[in-house]
């Protein structure tokens, strides 16, 4: 764990199978009352489409299918998009050995000096 930096997570997933809906909890504890940053990464397979619903809402959707998922993610972080970015190494798929495909990666960032709480909510073929 985090442990080493002064920092305690846990997560536990509930799968709500008549809603057909992924809830993700995430507990951070501060330990050493330091600030630190925690990170929220999403990696998007590079055949999905991502449309940004709202501040902490996504819309994802496969390219050759009518399935659609919706991430609404934590309001406490800051987001934003990446594709295919050189330094640092992010939004890169990889399917064998020599083989980059860029690829979009969603983060959130947010700065923290005391314990919080935090869910995701995932929802399967939602509209």
């Amino acid at each position: 764990g985090y442990d080493a930096i002064g920092v305690n997570h846990k997560r536990t997933v509930q799968f709500k199978k008549k809603e057909n809906t992924f809830i993700l909890m995430d507990s951070l504890d501060n330990l050493d009352g330091n600030i630190h940053e925690a990170e929220l990464l999403y990696h998007i397979h590079p055949n999905i489409d991502i449309n940004q619903a709202g501040f902490n809402k996504f819309e994802l959707n496969a390219k050759n299918s009518s399935t659609t998922v919706i991430l609404t993610l934590p309001e406490c972080f800051q987001y934003s998009i990446l594709k295919g970015v050189k330094d640092p190494i992010l939004g890169w798929y990889s399917k064998g050995y020599y083989q980059l495909e860029p690829s979009s990666i969603i983060i959130g960032v947010r700065k923290f000096d005391s314990s919080f709480k935090c869910i995701t909510k995932i929802i399967v073929d939602a509209l």
